[in-house]
């Protein structure tokens, strides 16, 4: 992908590498996720899916780009958020260190409702500066409704897998929102 690339730049090619092997590490290898950071290695990882071929085709992260890498990489990670609250006692007991394990429920859905609140609001600030088109927004407001079904499910009912699948919509709205609206806007 580097050498056919219309505009790859040179510091691209040490960092595939590095992201190729950083997608393998939470529960192989260096195991990131017995040790901690774990979700933010989702997050990097999800984003870094987006934002590198961005730089692929034009040379550069725009500030376009960069808002929706971290949209898209924040409804990935929201999805496996989710996932560790099911998961809780299985990751205790196999020694990993995730957020759901280290912090405590209550604390740990204010952690939930926290990340969502974030997105929405680098979600507005896009819209807002011009980074996020119009052409997104009826795609983002269908995904802001299902992360509201997400919380009712998730926080309130405590159900994380109906959460998890919720995810899943969301993360799937927006992707393909966000392509659509790059394609009308371009």
């Amino acid at each position: 992908a580097i050498l056919v690339a219309p505009a790859a730049p040179w510091w691209l090619l040490p960092l595939w590498p590095l992201w190729v092997l950083a997608c393998s590490q939470y529960g192989y290898g260096l195991k990131v996720s017995y040790h901690g950071p774990a979700e933010l290695l989702l997050g990097v990882v999800i984003a870094a899916t987006v934002w590198i071929p961005v730089v692929l085709l034009g040379g550069e992260l725009s500030w376009r780009g960069a808002v929706q890498a971290y949209l898209i990489g924040t409804l990935l990670s929201q999805v496996t958020l989710f996932s560790m609250v099911y998961d809780r006692e299985v990751d205790a007991a196999a020694g990993r260190k995730t957020l759901a394990v280290r912090l405590s429920p209550r604390a740990y859905r204010l952690v939930l409702v926290t990340w969502i609140a974030i997105g929405w609001v680098v979600a507005v600030a896009g819209f807002a500066a011009g980074a996020l088109d119009l052409w997104l927004l009826p795609a983002w407001l269908a995904v802001v409704a299902v992360q509201v079904a997400q919380i009712v499910h998730g926080v309130v009912r405590g159900d994380a897998l109906s959460a998890r699948r919720l995810g899943w919509h969301a993360f799937d709205v927006a992707f393909a929102g966000v392509v659509l609206a790059n394609l009308l806007a371009h």
